[in-house]
């Protein structure tokens, strides 16, 4: 068993088991696989969390998306339904980095403007992170992040 190196495209990068249906069988995938996956999760969150950007991760107070997450996870009911839930949340914080990705560039690009100044003087806008949030997340609405091609269109 080993586990995928490629984890970037947020495949199943956990081993299957002999027996993924019992109690035991949960608790030492938890004990054995899990943690350094979980601690990926995690550090990728805390790693969001503390970045300036806009509403990325979503929440209200700093740890909060941390804690549904871990949540998320402690619900789960068999080894199948975590390393589902595991896979879904990694995809999801792949999702979130890029967003991060996207509105960092379009925030440079907005406050390296010769006429910054005269621009928040005319804008009906204050914000410019909050700015560039709302637009990346209307742009991304529109991807069906599904399929590779819009994937790789996030990316550009």
């Amino acid at each position: 068993m080993r586990f995928s190196s490629d984890s970037s495209e947020g495949g199943n990068s956990l081993p299957a088991l002999e027996s993924s249906s019992s109690f035991e069988s949960l608790n030492t995938f938890w004990q054995i696989y899990v943690t350094d996956y979980e601690r990926t999760i995690f550090k990728r969150i805390r790693s969001l969390e503390s970045a300036q950007y806009y509403n990325l991760p979503p929440q209200t107070p700093p740890g909060e998306y941390e804690t549904i997450v871990r949540a998320h996870f402690d619900q789960a009911l068999s080894v199948d339904h975590l390393r589902s839930a595991m896979d879904m949340e990694y995809r999801e914080i792949l999702i979130l980095e890029k967003k991060a990705l996207l509105q960092e560039r379009l925030f440079s690009n907005l406050i390296s403007e010769d006429n910054l100044e005269r621009i928040m003087e005319l804008s009906p806008y204050n914000n410019i992170r909050k700015e560039a949030y709302e637009f990346v997340e209307e742009e991304v609405d529109t991807l069906d992040l599904r399929f590779e091609e819009q994937r790789k269109a996030m990316d550009e």
